[in-house]
């Protein structure tokens, strides 16, 4: 005699493994999407538009929040599962891909980031430590020197 649990029954497995495969298509688009941005940043860092750079990763920020809800989603179901099957296997691979992709170029970017802001500081520490001159009343060149550092 074979006792089927209610949760390992070939239907609730069946319907398990589809919703999985939904949420990794949902988590392929989001991932696909967050490297896009990513790219976008690098782009911006590369041509110093500041402004862009915080755009995007307000943008990257919304789709990592989105895709870690997807991710705790996805880690309940497969705590379920217990059966497998090809298709399951290789989105999963993918997710894992397009995981340490996002990583990747995560960490480029933010090296970036720093040594670019790290040249920022040492022209605004070398433009504060420059004489500004201001003529005075009696014509004669006075430097003045102005500390920008906040």
């Amino acid at each position: 005699m074979v006792l089927i649990l209610p949760g390992n029954s070939p239907d609730i497995q069946g319907s398990i493994i589809i919703k999985l495969l939904k949420l990794y298509t949902e988590h392929k688009i989001l991932s696909a999407k967050i490297i896009g941005v990513l790219n976008l940043i690098d782009n911006s860092i590369e041509s110093e538009n500041g402004e862009k750079v915080e755009i995007y990763s307000r943008i990257e920020k919304e789709f990592i929040v989105k895709l870690v809800k997807i991710n705790l989603i996805i880690k309940n179901f497969e705590k379920m599962c217990s059966s497998s099957s090809d298709e399951l296997d290789k989105i999963r691979a993918s997710a894992l891909s397009s995981h340490k992709t996002i990583q990747v170029l995560d960490r480029i970017i933010r090296k970036k980031l720093k040594i670019s802001l790290t040249d920022i500081s040492a022209q605004i520490n070398k433009f504060s430590l420059e004489p500004f001159f201001a003529h005075s009343s009696t014509s004669n060149i006075i430097p003045q020197f102005v500390d920008l550092s906040i």
